[in-house]
C-alpha cells in the first residue's frame, strides 16, 4: 500500500515512522451543578462549556456518581441514551445548560450515615461528588467517540 499517490513522495515516505503524541490542554467543562430534590424526582441543571466550534451531542452514558471522589461511596448510577432521555442533548459552542430529570428511586441511599453526610453537606451549601464512567459524544457532523470520563 502506498503512502502517497505521488511516486516520488511515496518513495520518500516509504517506511517513515514519526512518533506523534497529542494532549489537549486541560479544560474545565462543568462549571456548576444545581439540583432540586423532591420526594420522587431530582431536577439537575449543569452549566457546561463546550470549547469546540462544533456542537457536541451527548450519547450513551454509564456514569457512577460517588461521595466526595470517584472512589467514595456510591450515591447514584446514571445509565442511559437517547431513548431514555439522558442522551441526545446538544451542547452549543460556548456555555450551555444541560437539564436532567432523574428519579430518586434510582439513588443508592440505603446507608443512613451516607444520607446524613449528604444532608449536612447540602445544608453547608454544597455536595461534592466524583463522577466516572464511559460517556459517548458526537462532535458534529459525524465524529463519535466514547470517553472514559472522570471528574
Amino acid at each position: 500500500r502506498r503512502s502517497s499517490s505521488n511516486p516520488l513522495l511515496a518513495m520518500v515516505l516509504d517506511g517513515l515512522q514519526l512518533p506523534f503524541r497529542f494532549e489537549p490542554p486541560e479544560a474545565s467543562f462543568i462549571h456548576h451543578i444545581s439540583a432540586d430534590v423532591g420526594l420522587i424526582g431530582l431536577q439537575v441543571t449543569a452549566e457546561i462549556t463546550n470549547p469546540l466550534p462544533q456542537v457536541i451531542v451527548l450519547g450513551a452514558m454509564d456514569l457512577s456518581i460517588r461521595e466526595k471522589t470517584t472512589k467514595g461511596m456510591d450515591i447514584f448510577h446514571l445509565k442511559g441514551n437517547e431513548t431514555t432521555g439522558l442522551g441526545g442533548q446538544e451542547l452549543q459552542p460556548g456555555n450551555s445548560k444541560l437539564h436532567l430529570s432523574l428519579s430518586t428511586m434510582d439513588a443508592n441511599l440505603k446507608d443512613l450515615f451516607l444520607i446524613g453526610r449528604l444532608i449536612k453537606d447540602a445544608v453547608d451549601g454544597s455536595v461534592v461528588v466524583g463522577v466516572s464512567g464511559p460517556l459517548t459524544i458526537t462532535i458534529r457532523p459525524s465524529f463519535t467517540v466514547t470517553l472514559d470520563y472522570m471528574a
